[in-house]
């Protein structure tokens, strides 16, 4: 899957990867529908904070800058993971601070 952004470069979108036609072609797939956000107040307590906290959208365009890339190739490249492949379209639930979960 990869996190591209949407047109207006605001915000990112989560998509399949697939194979496309030629050996090295791929299609990104729209599946932000198969995302369900954990809110804030399910994981949030006392002493509970992020060890870490990156805005990914920012790190992109910063990327894409450094490497003289458009942000879209740029997202392409480096705003990947891999996932478990659903079976039904159930899909994944997703908190910033602690990734993804099968729903």
């Amino acid at each position: 899957m990869a996190y591209l952004p949407d047109d207006d470069a605001e915000a990112l979108t989560l998509h399949r990867v697939d194979d496309g036609a030629g050996p090295h072609e791929k299609l990104f797939v729209p599946i932000q529908s198969l995302v369900t956000p954990v809110p804030e107040s399910a994981v949030s307590g006392e002493r509970i904070t992020p060890w870490m906290q990156l805005d990914l959208l920012q790190a992109l365009q910063q990327w894409a800058e450094r490497h003289d890339q458009s942000l879209r190739r740029s997202a392409e490249k480096i705003a990947t993971a891999s996932l478990p492949k659903q079976q039904s379209a159930q899909g994944w639930r997703f908190h910033a601070w602690l990734g993804f979960n099968k729903e």
